[in-house]
Order: C-alpha cells, then sequence, then structure tokens
C-alpha cells in the first residue's frame, strides 16, 4: 500500500514476486490500487491492473489530492485587461472526506486524464452515485439509488432546482479549469450520466432567465456604473454569447458545457472582485478605471 502509493514500482514488483496479497484491504476498507489513484501514482495503477486488480474492487477514493477548481478561487491579478486566476488548491496534499469518491469521480474532479483513460479502456463500470451527508451511493441506474421521497426531500431543499444531473460525472466538469479534455474522453468512452435534450432545454431557459436579470440590473438598470471594472461585464458577455433566445436551446453537450464552465468561473470572479484579493499590477486596471476601449471590454 505504501509502494503504491507513492508509485515506487520497483519496490511494488518486489513485493508482488514475493506473494504480497494486491486485493487486501486496511482497516480503512482501501487497497493497494485505491492508494495508488488517490495519489495519482499511475505508473503503479498500470502494474496492479497487469497483475489482476479491478478497478470494480474499488468502492471509493478518500480525498488527498486537491487541485484546482472554481468553488476555490483565493484571488485574482489584475493586468490591463488580463485577469490571472489564483486558486486556493493547486495540487496540495490533504486529507479529505473520510466518505471520499468514486474512482472515475475522483479523477475526473481532479482532472487526472491518464488515470481516467486507464479507466474508461478497461472493463470498469462506472456507476452512477450519489453522495449526501455521511452516505454514498452507487447503482447501474440512477433510478435505484434514491427513492421517491428521498428525492422530493431534496427538490424542497433545492428550492425546486434539485436535478439529478447535477449528481453524474458530467456535472463535475462545470467547475474545474481546463475540463476539455476530459470531457471528450469521457464522450469518447459514452460515460453514463450526459445531459439529456430535455435538460439542455431546461439549462437554456435557467441560462435565458439569468442573462435577463443581468441585463435589467446591470445594463438597462440603475444599477449601471461606467466605473465598474471590465470584468464585472464578463458573466454578462457570456451569457449575451449563449442565452439571449427566449425559445432556444443548447444545440449539443459541448455548446452547454463551454457555457456552463465559464459561468461558473466568471461568477467565481465577481464574488471575490470587491475583496483585498484581487492585486491589481498597473493603474490600467484600478477599479476606477473607466477608460478601457470598446474593443479591450470587448476582448474579455
Amino acid at each position: 500500500m505504501y509502494s503504491s502509493f507513492y508509485d515506487d514500482i520497483n519496490t511494488t514488483k518486489e513485493l508482488i514476486k514475493l506473494g504480497a496479497n494486491i486485493h487486501q484491504k486496511d482497516k480503512y476498507k482501501l487497497s493497494s490500487l485505491a492508494y495508488a489513484i488517490e495519489h495519482n501514482s499511475t505508473k503503479t495503477v498500470k502494474l496492479l491492473l497487469d497483475n489482476g486488480v479491478k478497478f470494480d474492487e474499488i468502492k471509493s477514493i478518500q480525498g488527498y489530492l486537491a487541485s484546482p477548481n472554481y468553488g476555490g478561487i483565493n484571488g485574482l491579478v489584475i493586468y490591463g485587461n488580463r485577469v490571472d486566476v489564483l486558486y486556493e488548491h493547486s495540487w496540495i496534499k490533504y486529507m479529505g472526506s473520510k466518505i471520499g469518491q468514486p474512482p472515475l469521480a475522483y479523477a475526473i474532479s481532479r482532472n487526472l486524464i491518464e488515470l481516467a483513460k486507464l479507466m474508461l479502456e478497461s472493463d470498469y463500470n462506472p456507476k452512477a452515485y450519489f453522495n449526501y451527508g455521511d452516505t454514498i451511493k452507487t447503482s447501474d441506474n440512477f433510478n435505484d439509488i434514491i427513492s421517491y421521497e428521498e428525492e422530493q426531500n431534496l427538490n424542497k431543499w433545492h428550492n425546486g432546482n434539485f436535478s439529478r444531473y447535477d449528481y453524474t460525472h458530467y456535472a463535475i466538469l462545470e467547475d474545474i479549469p481546463n475540463y476539455e479534455p476530459m470531457l471528450e474522453l469521457m464522450l469518447k468512452y459514452n460515460v453514463p450520466g450526459q445531459p439529456t435534450k430535455e435538460q439542455l432545454k431546461e439549462a437554456y431557459e435557467k441560462c435565458y432567465r439569468l442573462y435577463k436579470w443581468y441585463k435589467i440590473r446591470w445594463i438597462d438598470g440603475d444599477k449601471i456604473n461606467k466605473k465598474r471594472p471590465f470584468y464585472v461585464d464578463m458573466p454578462i458577455k457570456n451569457l449575451e454569447k449563449y442565452c439571449t433566445d427566449e425559445n432556444g436551446t443548447f444545440n449539443n453537450i459541448k455548446e452547454y458545457f463551454a457555457y456552463a464552465n465559464e459561468q461558473k468561473k466568471m461568477d467565481s470572479i465577481i464574488y471575490i472582485s470587491d475583496t483585498d484579493k484581487v492585486i491589481y499590477l498597473d493603474k490600467h486596471s484600478s477599479k476606477s478605471n473607466s477608460n478601457l476601449t470598446d474593443k479591450n471590454k470587448n476582448e474579455n
């Protein structure tokens, strides 16, 4: 388990030769493969697979690597019309929830492309999953995971906005930078949980309502402030790009994620834009600056 975690492939090979039980689990119900996955020890993962270990032997991976995500934006560096995002977690190591995540969900949320590819190329069955409280449930069919009563309660808790899609592997992609290669990989291997046409339509309707709200509040209404920094307009521009047709819909999955991922990023940027976490590197970037050209604004 230690050699797998640290990707010490030579030691792992010798232990296997000496007859070590590579299927053994410890008191936390974690195996050598689970430890290799959580530390992204891909060489050892391949070795264990070659020696008969299966991804399906693992129910969950405990959190260890913390990668960049939009929920963990810790600061902005503004230089002219450029915004650089600083993330609270950038591959730091920590011990996360004991509940953990299923293997593929862990790989997707950390954007571990090689690891995800190994899983999808194998006979691994990426089950639908749902976690809440201290419970994690998995199944081949999402309908088997939560009861009708549980779903109704969750819908009340989420003010009528509960969606089963939010608990699929695909929903994870909305919150991670540079998600495109992972999405391509998941579509190539037809990972279950892709948003349906109905869900794409519902997502577009929400997008359109948000666009109308922004337009009334920030463009047509009394909230207009010519001195606001250019990046305040970035979410509006994203909505204008995708969601101005009252009767429209997202035409495909890639178009939806192009919108949703960027919107999550922009919303997180705006959330901290008025805090001391914003660093301005030149006088042209100040909050009071109102002289940015229309060309510069459009480029953002």
